[in-house]
């Protein structure tokens, strides 16, 4: 009687454990994904924040596409609206984080026509180009970090205009959530300071010396704000 070669079964048994045997809930939905997109904060230190406390959930895939010194105003330096399309029609993630709009204090041009800043047709035109951004995932959950306060007066007061404009269109979508880093970074006046909650929940020095970048426990707060408005969305408690 001719008896099975082992080597017949011990190619596909190795196979299994290298790979590993997927769970019948991976294999029927696939890992969850989560899609990070936004200029240097979200490249940079924000974005590192959001990948470190990410990988407490390894079965999640996290994807990052950031572009430093971008936003909404010029799409003739980087078009965010026509990126998040092309990333909206590739990818498939149950959850968006974006961190957009620091960078947009400034006159908006719209094809070859400029609008000036804080004016009426500025506002109208941004806010489209935020609800184009989020129109591009129609169904991911979409989580909103806004802008920070910043240590200069005139930078201060036009994140606090930006603030209010992306967040009136972020809370109009019913799948979204704004997280408020303007509250974040500032006293209850709404003046700039330079200390975030802590872990423990005493102040720690959260902003760089330039009054608009951040230090790890201010990045750490933002992803875990950004992460537990997630949570719920990705299957996973926090």
């Amino acid at each position: 009687m001719l008896r099975p070669r082992p080597d017949r079964f011990l190619a596909p048994l190795l196979l299994l454990v290298f790979v590993g045997i997927p769970s019948p809930a991976q294999a029927e939905m696939g890992a969850p994904q989560v899609l990070l997109i936004g200029s240097s904060s979200m490249k940079g230190i924000i974005g590192m924040a959001l990948e470190e406390q990410l990988r407490r959930w390894p079965h999640i895939d996290v994807v990052k596409e950031a572009k430093s010194s971008t936003g909404l105003a010029r799409p003739d330096f980087f078009d965010w609206v026509k990126q998040a399309r092309k990333l909206g029609k590739k990818l498939e993630p149950d959850v968006v984080i974006c961190n957009l709009g620091p960078n947009d204090g400034q006159s908006l041009r719209e094809k070859k026509e400029w609008h000036y800043w804080g004016t009426d047709s500025w506002r109208e035109h941004y806010q489209r180009r935020v609800s184009e951004v989020m129109k591009a995932f129609p169904d991911a959950h979409f989580v909103w970090l806004g802008p920070p306060s910043m240590g200069s007066e005139n930078a201060h007061l036009r994140q606090a205009l930006l603030s209010l404009f992306i967040r009136s269109v972020v809370r109009s979508r019913s799948n979204s959530t704004y997280v408020d880093l303007f509250a974040l970074t500032s006293d209850p006046q709404g003046n700039y300071v330079d200390t975030v909650e802590g872990p423990d929940g005493r102040p720690v020095r959260g902003r760089a010396g330039d009054g608009i970048h951040f230090k790890w426990p201010a990045a750490r707060l933002f992803a875990r704000k950004a992460i537990e408005a997630a949570a719920p969305h990705l299957g996973i408690e926090w």
